[in-house]
């Protein structure tokens, strides 16, 4: 039967294929159950027909007022219970004590009792089925009422058959043992055909799951029979009612159905608080998990769509649940066959950022049409500037029964702040990689630089010479150099670029290459040096950046330096005769890089025993203290006069302890070159 109705429904029904395995399984079960319904509510009621007594119910109609409006009281208070099958689904199972009431009527007015509890089950199911919003939920409330029309006469009757047979009379006259003892059994033949039309109803579920292959939870089983085995019991407090009735009359009937009524409601409120407390557990475990997970990945290396598909199933009940970044990365989708929500949504949520609980019915701000399942949209906001990044949008079908939406704001807030802080932590991570990655590119670039920098200085008989580079960071666009000339002589050169870091660093390997290579091709030349060295820098760059150069030639033998100046810093020549004066040897033309056709002059100046060239970049003489005082020019010729007298190694190292002193814990904000000659 099962398979003719799933190949029934394929070929009927399009949208059959985009339910997901369980609610096919829940629709074939519900058709298979009103078709075999149908045929046993319509002979119940030829039977009820049959055996019933009108011109009793017509005697009787103000009683029958009243069961009806007390049953239509019971039925609004009902309580249930919730059952987590497996991660998504929940069983729902709602009674209510109209066993006690129903079963006090019988006992009193016989079979038309039956009519009024059939009215009843109408009036409370016409209603929804009306309001159902989806076909699913129209055949599980069709299911439910044809089935209870058929149930419901069915136990009725042979209970009230039972009752007859066992020497019962109606109405029920008091409790004596007597009178009483056919009710009881009467009671227990009640609850049997109960039980076994539930049970009946529970096999047919049961085996539309196996169809798709689906498990079916024993567990789960058990605890259904069980809570309407309680349930039922309850018919047995109808014997007391229905005996209060007759000796007492209808306001000792009243005050007991009072105590009923407060025994329900109780059992209402209890069952709504049990619901939530388990909504609120699961909530709580499964966030607690999927945060120690994340806490216990290797930073960066946890799949964070994976953990939460491993987590938030069992965390809500959902008819569609999906977490989405604003960059269009899904970070889980379940279940995976159905659309995603409409893109309305998302842009909606990047424009507002604000948590949305929209019920079944009510029109949500992003569309015009209500909505026909509850819908929950939390934003996930950045950690950084509160953004939102993306969100969490939760579907949820609204039960046909009870009103039962649980606050979802609290857990789903705090999911979307567990999300938020694991893509921070990856980001934080990918970008703590990428500071190490250029740290490291750092410096090995300020290791290939320092191999441009000569790594012994050459000797010159009667002559000292001594020089020292300070980096402000791992590259430095300041170099100095010393290399031996053709017949004899020594150029020195002490050059900065107009920058720090990388870029200055590039243009220094460039300005050093070119620089020496013209050295060596035009060596008695130092102003022509600079002029083709400009040319071709200009030539080769785009960079903006401008070099400053000292460059001199030393010749020992005519004891002599002839220098070119490219707007550097003029170095100090300390004289060691008569008055002993401190010259500063001036600039001789433009720094190199800014225009093409420049001049640079060519000056020579003697150097004679005793004296010291001190050559610097503006690094050593700005300087920053604490305080934000530079090392200024006072400071350094006031070092240098000093130690006029002291070697060059001397005189290097009196120079740049008196920088260090004064820089104190301070950074170095400019790369600090230093060369010094002296003439023995």
């Amino acid at each position: 039967m099962i398979s003719s109705l799933l190949r029934f429904v394929h070929r009927r029904w399009p949208p059959f294929e985009q339910l997901t395995d369980h609610e096919r399984a829940r629709l074939i079960a519900d058709i298979a159950l009103v078709a075999l319904s149908l045929p046993l509510a319509v002979i119940g009621l030829a039977v009820l027909a049959v055996v019933s007594d009108p011109a009793m119910m017509r005697s009787q109609w103000p009683a029958a007022l009243l069961i009806l409006a007390l049953g239509v009281s019971l039925m609004r208070i009902g309580f249930f219970q919730t059952i987590g099958t497996r991660a998504g689904e929940y069983s729902f199972a709602s009674a209510t004590l109209l066993p006690v009431l129903a079963f006090s009527a019988l006992l009193l007015f016989g079979p038309n009792t039956v009519w009024l509890l059939l009215a009843l089950e109408t009036l409370f199911y016409l209603p929804r089925l009306r309001r159902a919003q989806t076909t699913p939920q129209y055949w599980t409330l069709a299911r439910n009422w044809l089935y209870n029309v058929w149930g419901i006469v069915l136990t009725m009757l042979l209970a009230l058959l039972v009752y007859r047979l066992a020497g019962g009379v109606i109405p029920l006259p008091n409790l004596s043992w007597q009178a009483t003892w056919p009710a009881i059994l009467a009671v227990v033949v009640f609850l049997a055909c109960q039980m076994a039309c539930l049970y009946l109803l529970m096999a047919i579920q049961a085996r539309s799951l196996a169809v798709f292959s689906l498990p079916e939870t024993p567990h789960r089983r058990w605890l259904t029979l069980r809570f309407f085995l309680i349930t039922q019991i309850s018919a047995c407090f109808g014997i007391m009612a229905a005996a209060l009735y007759s000796q007492n009359g209808v306001w000792a009937f009243l005050f007991f159905m009072l105590g009923v009524h407060l025994v329900s409601l109780l059992a209402r409120r209890l069952s709504k608080a049990a619901m939530l407390s388990q909504q609120h557990s699961r909530e709580v475990t499964q966030l607690e998990r999927l945060g120690r997970a994340i806490i216990a990945a290797p930073p960066g290396a946890f799949n964070l769509p994976q953990l939460l598909g491993e987590y938030i199933p069992a965390m809500f009940r959902y008819r569609q649940i999906e977490i989405r970044l604003l960059s269009g990365q899904t970070l889980l989708r379940l279940p995976e066959s159905q659309a995603a929500p409409s893109e309305v949504v998302w842009e909606w949520l990047a424009a507002h950022g604000v948590y949305q609980d929209i019920s079944a019915r009510q029109t949500p701000p992003w569309d015009s049409r209500p909505a026909r399942n509850r819908i929950v949209l939390c934003p996930i906001l950045s950690n950084d500037d509160g953004q939102p990044l993306g969100g969490i949008c939760l579907v949820q079908e609204t039960n046909v029964f009870e009103d039962l939406a649980a606050d979802l704001q609290p857990s789903s807030q705090t999911l979307a702040a567990q999300i938020a802080s694991a893509l921070h932590s990856v980001e934080a991570y990918q970008r703590d990689l990428q500071h190490q990655m250029v740290a490291q590119e750092l410096a090995m670039a300020g290791q290939i630089q320092a191999t441009f920098l000569p790594t012994s200085l050459p000797s010159l008989p009667g002559w000292q010479l001594a020089a020292a580079l300070q980096p402000a960071r791992e590259t430095s666009g300041d170099f100095y150099d010393a290399f031996p000339l053709p017949n004899g002589k020594l150029g020195l050169l002490v050059a900065d670029v107009s920058d720090k870091g990388m870029g200055a660093a590039l243009v220094m390997a460039l300005a050093r290459t070119l620089l020496r290579t013209y050295a060596y091709e035009y060596h008695g030349r130092p102003d022509y040096v600079l002029r083709v060295a400009n040319r071709r820098i200009l030539a080769d760059t785009q960079s903006g950046l401008f070099v400053s150069v000292f460059y001199g030639v030393i010749d020992p033998y005519a004891g002599a330096m002839t220098y070119a100046n490219a707007g550097h810093n003029p170095p100090y020549l300390l004289r060691n005769h008569g008055s002993a004066d401190t010259e500063r040897l001036k600039r001789t033309g433009m720094v190199l890089g800014v225009m093409d056709g420049g001049e640079w002059e060519a000056v020579t100046v003697p150097v004679e025993p005793g004296d010291t060239l001190v050559i610097y970049s503006d690094g050593v003489s700005d300087a920053l203290s604490e305080t934000d005082e530079f090392f200024g020019e006072e400071r350094l010729r006031d070092v240098v006069e000093r130690h006029r007298s002291a070697s060059a190694e001397g005189m290097v190292t009196a120079i740049v302890q008196a920088q260090r002193s004064f820089v104190g814990r301070g950074p170095w904000f400019d790369d600090a070159t230093l060369m010094v000659l002296k003439r023995d």
